[in-house]
């Protein structure tokens, strides 16, 4: 039962930041209920929380920390469908529900079902609702299905069937399902399954349902084989609802570049800034142990939102098992990956104990899930920026068994970089090539599938890969081209981004051919322009990269180092550990590790994530078309300003805090200017009275100790 704390804590935790972001307290959300089962108790009731008023179908028992249901398995006719079920009351119409499911014992022979119920009533000998259900098993025969309760026992109607081996649940995954309006999704670990339309029923509550079917009477007494262990519903009813409808409004287009060369503009022509964490294993699971820990990715989606986020990165972990990331001060184990965008399909093993790779045979899971998980952060206003290769990982993090596909040894195809496990360095063919080759070809037609699987989604942005050796320079090159090239006859085209080599020489970079870049100076300069097409970069600083060891820095450091990229025309994303388990020098003490992943963030990095999401307020009250960097205007040196005669405005930075000098000397002393501070260590704004401009040298000293932001703008409002 290792993910109940995952599927319970986190989400509270979730809850409470999305709130917090909002500026609401708990009573936004018009109900929510979290419970663990503890104790026996049957009928299930928790205080009268819980009712079944139908009569004809079965009650939901708890025992040993598990919900379970009380169905024989063995009756015939209508009452085979005598489910068990419990739901709850009180909440509006749009709502979802999660549950951590509990699989003791999953039998091919029966059928173990395991359901969320959404707008859900009952009366003696009548049930309506929906049910958002999967098997108990994960196999061939696996399933997820929407049903449609209509009434009396044995009517019902299906709205969705989902059938293979990627629909069934196993033990300790998370089963959610949501009705905003009338649309219904059904997701397991935060991917979805399902999805539908249907308006039939307007009202009604959350609850847990649970099927038992077997033959010759297998099926007596094995109902507490199979439950749930936790549960949570949530009602997406008033103030917190416009909040959430707000964050997913759908993206119109892709980025472009806009008449401003540091920010990208969205599908409306609009100019904006990128800001956001991003995690290692928001892609592929991560886990030590030789086990993989799957991620919740609604969760992280929810995390983004909560924190005003708007960028992330989806990461592609080469190898299948990787060595050496300094989690821990001595010997820190090897993470397994999964999935890859390759069938493992053998003949033999691959060095990592798993089937070789077939190269010419893309692996659908792999897809399904990228295609899955860019379209949720699309759903939610997020970009993403999807990663195609991580040469970061090819350089530093191999060994004798690490199943890279692109070696000899561990595809079938003939592929080979060389690497026999000795230094990595031996082994750098797969991305230091001068021409094109076998290799080029297998890595060309991944991304072209990459491209096929995502073209039509709006918040995509590609980066060809990361921290890569410095002699991959053709090799970053010949991608950014392919992905120039191939999206020319695609319906959209998307930026295309270049992280800096294995050492700092961000000029590469600025005289390449990609649109955005991840450089590695700790503050980009204000023009990031070279010889190549698009000239002139939009920069988005990665702490992965500029500031590698924030962790060993006080929060108002780690706060200099966004605020300061801002006020210099740069953006910023965040190397959040997340879940990564990472006690070496204190970098993410998660608690409760289970095979290196751990159960919720680690609140240390609370200050910056929130950071990220004021600084993204703050671009939208800029008019970010015609604000440039502007250090000469501030004594400070980080000055964000437009200064035309009328419509002037300013946002300062002042590091250490203490007084400072700005030069307002753009507009007239006739003309006055609004005073707004904000404090970055507390999220707290302040306001004085407006001043007049006209000064080349007002003075200003921050209301509070430590770093501050200043905002001016015409009182009659900017251009």
């Amino acid at each position: 039962m290792s993910k109940k704390c995952e599927g319970s804590d986190v989400k509270r935790f979730l809850s409470v930041l999305l709130l917090a972001a909002a500026g609401l307290s708990t009573i936004g959300f018009s109900q929510s209920y979290t419970t663990r089962f503890d104790g026996p108790e049957s009928p299930l009731s928790e205080g009268g929380r819980w009712t079944n008023h139908g009569i004809d179908w079965t009650q939901i028992t708890k025992k040993g920390g598990i919900a379970c249901g009380n169905q024989t398995g063995t009756n015939t006719g209508k009452y085979r469908f005598d489910d068990s079920y419990a739901h709850l009351s009180g909440f509006p119409p749009d709502q979802e529900a999660w549950g951590q499911v509990y699989i003791g014992k999953p039998d091919s022979s029966c059928n173990q079902e395991l359901g969320i119920l959404l707008r859900w009533n009952s009366s003696a000998h009548r049930t309506i609702g929906y049910e958002c259900f999967a098997r108990c098993l994960n196999s061939d025969s696996s399933y997820v299905q929407i049903v449609r309760w209509g009434g009396p026992l044995g009517q019902f109607t299906y709205l969705a069937d989902k059938r293979g081996t990627n629909y069934g649940l196993k033990n300790g995954d998370t089963l959610k399902a949501s009705i905003l309006a009338n649309v219904i999704t059904v997701y397991i670990n935060g991917i979805e399954k399902a999805r539908v339309k249907d308006d039939t029923f307007k009202t009604g509550n959350p609850g847990i349902g649970e099927f038992l079917a077997c033959n010759n009477g297998k099926g007596i007494d094995s109902n507490s084989d199979f439950g749930f262990s936790s549960f949570t519903a949530r009602g997406l009813g008033g103030t917190a609802r416009a909040q959430i409808n707000a964050a997913q409004t759908p993206l119109t287009g892709p980025l472009k570049a806009s008449r401003n060369p540091n920010y990208f503009e969205d599908g409306s022509g609009s100019p904006l800034i990128l800001r956001g964490s991003h995690t290692w294993n928001t892609l592929q699971d991560w886990g030590t142990g030789g086990s993989v820990q799957p991620l919740d990715f609604d969760a992280f989606v929810s995390f983004l939102k909560a924190h005003g986020h708007n960028f992330t990165l989806l990461w592609r972990t080469e190898l299948a098992k990787f060595s050496n990331l300094p989690v821990t001060p001595t010997h820190p184990a090897d993470f397994t990956v999964s999935p890859h965008p390759w069938v493992r399909t053998g003949p033999g093993l691959a060095t990592d104990g798993g089937l070789k790779f077939d190269l010419t045979k893309f692996d659908d899971r792999y897809f399904e899930r990228l295609r899955t998980r860019a379209g949720a952060l699309n759903r939610a206003g997020i970009y993403a920026g999807v990663y195609l290769f991580t040469g970061e990982w090819v350089l530093r993090f191999r060994s004798s068994t690490d199943g890279y596909p692109l070696s000899a040894p561990n595809n079938v195809n003939g592929a080979d970089d060389g690497y026999r496990g000795e230094r990595a360095e031996s082994g750098l063919a797969s991305v230091t090539m001068t021409g094109t080759n076998f290799i080029t070809d297998v890595q060309d037609a991944y991304v072209r599938k990459t491209i096929d699987t995502l073209n039509d989604l709006p918040n995509v942005l590609w980066i060809i890969s990361e921290e890569a050796p410095m002699k991959s320079t053709w090799w970053n090159n010949h991608l950014i081209s392919l992905v120039r090239g191939y999206e020319r006859g695609k319906p959209w085209q998307h930026p295309i981004g270049y992280a800096t080599l294995d050492s700092p020489t961000d000029s590469i970079l600025y005289n390449s051919d990609a649109d955005w870049v991840a450089p590695w100076a700790w503050t980009s300069p204000t023009n990031s322009c070279g010889i190549g097409n698009p000239s002139c970069k939009v920069n988005i600083n990665d702490s992965d990269h500029s500031y590698f060891g924030m962790w060993n820095d006080t929060p108002q450091k780690n706060r200099n180092y966004a605020w300061e990229n801002f006020t210099t025309g740069n953006q910023v994303l965040f190397m959040d550990p997340y879940l990564v388990y990472y006690p070496r020098e204190n970098r993410n003490l998660c608690p409760s590790p289970v095979n290196g992943i751990g159960t919720k963030p680690d609140l240390r990095w609370e200050n910056f994530r929130n950071n990220l999401g004021y600084l993204l307020q703050y671009s939208r009250k800029l008019n970010l078309a015609y604000v440039t960097p502007r250090s000469s205007l501030c004594s400070t040196r980080y000055c964000l300003a437009q200064t035309p005669p009328v419509g002037a405005e300013y946002l300062a930075y002042a590091p250490a805090g203490g007084t400072f000098t700005m030069d307002l000397s753009a507009m007239s002393n006739s003309r006055r200017l609004a005073v707004e501070w904000f404090n970055p260590a507390v999220g707290a704004i302040l306001t004085e009275k407006p001043i007049a401009a006209g000064s080349s040298s007002q003075s200003f000293s921050p209301p509070f100790s430590g770093d501050a932001i200043l905002f001016l703008v015409d009182a009659t409002g900017h251009r």
